[in-house]
């Protein structure tokens, strides 16, 4: 809700009418007097701040995220994009009656796994190597390079994309797909998979 990638507030809602919400809400109390968990006055002010532009930032981040993905969505390279306002997602469908607009996160699979995402997301250089959502600048992710057990497939990359110009995003991705198809050459490893 910020928007700017330099406050930490959340928020914990319960529902007293619900037996879970009977149950856990003396425990949240007690821990919010407990610990302190209040925002401070200045996380406070950096929240509404960001609340101010938000709307504006929304619409320019998913405006761009839809683009970006329609361009994932034709590349060579790419085994699948997950973007909800894609007419292959999915849910799709759904998406389309429960949002006006599909949000700034977009999921997709790079053919090559692990060796071709962490090729593609050490190339980019207009958006950075980072794992937080809703600021101002795109970050991307190979999730699979930060956990411990190793779930997440190795191909998939995790975009959140900010307020960049949708045409030099989408020019910086396609130079690091084109590092992604280099590399893949010289170290003859297989980008068809």
């Amino acid at each position: 809700m910020g928007g700017h990638s330099d406050a930490l507030c959340g928020a914990v809602v319960t529902n007293g009418s619900t037996e879970l919400g009977r149950e856990i809400t003396p425990t949240v109390k007690d821990m919010q007097v407990t610990l302190g968990g209040v925002a401070s006055a200045f996380d406070s002010f950096l929240v509404l701040r960001g609340l101010r532009t938000m709307p504006i930032r929304l619409e320019r981040m998913c405006e761009t995220s839809m683009r970006v993905a329609q361009f994932l969505e034709d590349h060579s390279l790419v085994e699948w994009v997950r973007y909800p306002g894609l007419c292959s997602h999915p849910q799709h469908d759904l998406a389309k009656t429960q949002m006006d607009m599909f949000g700034q996160m977009v999921t997709w699979c790079i053919k090559g796994g692990s060796d071709a995402a962490m090729a593609f997301v050490g190339a980019v250089t207009l958006a950075r190597r980072a794992t937080s959502t809703g600021g101002t600048e795109t970050l991307v992710q190979h999730q699979r390079s930060i956990e411990l057990e190793k779930i997440t497939p190795g191909g998939i990359i995790r975009v959140s994309v900010g307020l960049e110009n949708a045409d030099d995003l989408i020019e910086d991705f396609a130079k690091a797909l084109q590092c992604v198809e280099k590399v893949c050459r010289s170290v003859k490893m297989s980008c068809a998979d």
